[in-house]
């Protein structure tokens, strides 16, 4: 019988380096000395307060990427209003709820939103409160911040959305050409170029890039930057069958998953493609072995290595440059988010994720088991990467690092309100190599909590 292929998510972490990787639970764990410091940032406390509320609507519940600002939009009557931290902002007609909407800057620091005003029946984007021109229609998925904060751009149109409306991408306030549809848009790390997929008709699909329209396609869509900006990834349908597209060149391969992922020198690509049944990694072009899976390959920090999880028959394997070691604590193949792998800052350290046979979960940091917990979630390096804290519960949630358990709490790192999977608190952040925070909820409301490694 094969291993079944689950989606949840463990950690195990090894060093990489030559040689196997012996496993053993660990018992001996030195305390880690925590000073820690509390700070209430929300009322708001838990699913049932939110459905309780008749004041708050829920599906509008975001934390900021630093975790350190809760926005949400609050009912007064007909009117609506955005909180940010407790603090209210004007009130409109309408707030438009949607993925990106309200949507805070990569820093943390922005929030924008799209908003009605029944006076003149039109919508506009409000960014730190300051309104945009008006439109008839804002697509409120579309509003997206560049990586340094400082410019925005969302799909808009000036006439009612009916067979036949055109609409164009809005960056900066300045109006891009017609299409038929407007897909994702994004800017590049450098936040000095955007792209977008467009729809014209006869289902012609293509990119959008600085303004310079690409090859047509059946499809054309995930448009990725390289870190440096300089060059540009995305998925495109040809004959049918998903390739991938670098810098305008098709790749002969049939891509096996969306994701693609650029070293962070800019200088490499690796996807999965797809092959009959069997599925490969291709790295810098060249097609690797064929498995039964494969999991989204992933670079370390100093481009060097190239890892990913693979599944031949029963046996799990981690595969680092080509070379496969057995995954000796996994019991079954994990697939989705679940499956993502990371490499310590220094590149020299590989955490990915597993699950026991008894169904717990258990950190291994350099080939060492430490206790197991009925669930882990999001494990992160320290900058330094001497550290690695992670969420963990077992009677209680608690922030566990280096193996030493933190004060438990009834809810920490999990969602506040129902709908996006955006709506969650659920990271812990390294400020610094031994400084850290996180969100919590007790029961008068959400915490930021503060911890530093002593």
């Amino acid at each position: 019988m094969k291993k079944k292929i689950i989606t949840f998510v463990l950690l195990l972490v090894l060093t990489v380096s030559p040689g196997l990787v012996t496993g053993c639970e660990r018992t001996d764990v030195a305390a880690v000395k925590r000073t820690v410091s509390e700070q209430r940032i929300s009322s708001l406390t838990s699913f049932s307060e939110v459905r309780k509320s008749s004041n708050i609507v829920a599906d509008s519940i975001r934390v900021s990427p630093d975790n350190r600002r809760i926005v949400y939009v609050a009912k007064n009557g007909n009117r609506m209003q955005i909180v940010i931290n407790e603090t209210k902002g004007k009130e409109y007609d309408e707030i438009k709820i949607g993925a990106r909407s309200p949507t805070f800057s990569p820093d943390g620091k922005h929030v924008a939103y799209s908003a009605y005003s029944a006076d003149s029946g039109k919508w506009f984007v409000v960014a730190d409160g300051v309104e945009g021109k008006p439109y008839d229609y804002i697509n409120s998925n579309s509003l997206v911040f560049s990586p340094d904060g400082n410019r925005i751009a969302y799909e808009a149109s000036v006439v009612p959305v009916a067979s036949g409306t055109k609409y164009y991408a809005v960056v900066d306030g300045v109006e891009g050409n017609q299409y038929d549809d407007i897909l994702t848009i994004s800017f590049s790390p450098d936040s000095k170029r955007v792209a977008y997929e467009a729809i014209r008709s006869g289902n012609r699909h293509f990119t959008v890039i600085d303004g310079v329209e690409g090859k047509q396609y059946e499809s054309a869509e995930g448009i990725v930057f390289s870190p440096d900006s300089k060059r540009v990834v995305y998925r495109a349908m040809v004959n049918k069958k998903m390739h991938v597209v670098i810098d305008g060149v098709e790749e002969p391969y049939g891509l096996g998953d969306e994701r693609i992922n650029f070293s962070p020198d800019s200088k490499r690509l690796a996807y999965i493609a797809i092959e009959g049944n069997q599925r490969f990694a291709v790295l810098d072009g060249i097609a690797g072995k064929q498995y039964d899976a494969v999991s989204p390959p992933v670079f370390s920090p100093d481009s060097q290595h190239v890892a990913y999880r693979a599944l031949a028959g029963n046996a799990n394997f981690i595969v680092v440059d080509g070379v496969e070691k057995a995954d000796q604590y996994g019991s079954s193949f994990i697939v989705g988010p679940g499956a993502a792998l990371f490499f310590s800052p220094d590149s020299k350290r590989l955490a990915y994720v597993a699950i026991t046979a008894v169904n717990k979960w258990s950190l291994v940091v350099d080939g060492v088991a430490g206790k197991q917990y009925d669930f882990i979630y999001r494990p992160v390096f320290s900058p330094d990467s001497k550290h690695i804290a992670y969420m963990a519960t077992m009677g209680g949630w608690s922030a566990v690092i280096d193996g030493t358990e933190g004060q438990r709490y009834a809810d920490i790192g999990r969602p506040i309100a129902e709908g996006s999977p955006t709506i969650v608190y659920d990271s812990i952040i390294f400020d610094s190599s031994n400084r850290l925070h996180y969100l919590v909820a007790k029961e008068d409301g959400i915490y930021l909590v503060e911890e530093t490694i002593r």
